[in-house]
């Protein structure tokens, strides 16, 4: 899918992101990440509004843009999407998790996609880290492995059923090889 709007919403990610590195591999330019998200989302069947809140949807959380700013340039939908899926960092981790859970039971089909190909994409990339480098990668990581994975966990159980039957079967994947990461004697 390419239009004016999609190209402004590629270039933003990538400036606001610019020098930001993943958090399971250090390696790994963040840009990455919303491209990644972005793409689930289109392959999803997202229209233009979800493929772009895809490419935005982390920067009210990690970068100085803000909905005014999302509003002024792609609109009303799209900050509203934005909006839906970021957790307010000013808040402890489990507090802003809980929320983001709560929220996302009742959230826009399109929030609903964004927020499954976001945790899908952190747990397969999680995954990945976790086979080059080994279990010290969790360090990057504010909760504990158990904790993380609980909140992928109710993550999927909130869109369970509210997302397209390919990327909640990719979820589950994600989510047992995420799972198997921290089972005893793994």
């Amino acid at each position: 899918m390419y239009s004016e709007r999609v190209e402004r919403a590629i270039r933003l990610a990538l400036s606001a992101h610019a020098g930001q590195m993943r958090k399971a591999d250090p390696q790994i330019p963040y840009a990455t990440h919303p491209v990644h998200v972005a793409l689930m989302v289109q392959e999803a069947g997202g229209q233009e509004d979800g493929v772009i809140a895809g490419l935005l949807h982390d920067l009210l959380e990690d970068t100085d843009v803000t909905p005014e700013d999302l509003e002024y340039e792609f609109g009303a939908r799209v900050n509203a999407i934005v909006q839906e899926v970021s957790e307010d960092k000013s808040l402890p981790w489990r507090v802003r998790k809980g929320r983001m859970v709560e929220r996302l039971r009742s959230a826009s089909p399109e929030a609903c996609l964004v927020a499954a190909a976001d945790k899908i994409h952190n747990l397969e990339t999680l995954v990945e880290a976790h086979k080059r480098a080994g279990p010290g990668i969790w360090k990057a990581f504010r909760g504990k492995p158990e904790e993380t994975m609980r909140f992928s966990k109710d993550v999927f159980e909130a869109l369970r059923g509210r997302i397209p039957q390919s990327l909640e079967a990719a979820f589950s994947r994600a989510l047992n090889a995420g799972f198997d990461l921290i089972a005893p004697g793994a």
